[in-house]
């Protein structure tokens, strides 16, 4: 079996604690992107919420207008 130029042995304790960086990097980059995620789902309902309420301003403000038309 042939070995690649790039395979590297360590002792136990060196591969353990480059192990655990990589865990604990893989980590933070996890809860970044989970992070960007929340954020941009928060933003889309925000914007959907704020659009519904003009929506319905508008359809009150066309009621209130058809009525006071009607009044006179």
């Amino acid at each position: 079996m042939q070995m690649g130029r790039t395979k590297v042995f360590l002792r136990r304790s060196a591969f353990e604690a480059l192990e655990h960086l990589r865990n604990k990097t893989l980590a933070a980059a996890a809860t970044k992107i989970q992070s960007f995620a929340r954020m941009a789902i928060a933003q889309m309902r925000y914007e959907i919420s704020i659009y519904a309420a003009v929506v319905i301003q508008n359809f009150f403000r066309q009621v209130g207008a058809h009525r006071l038309f009607q009044a006179q």
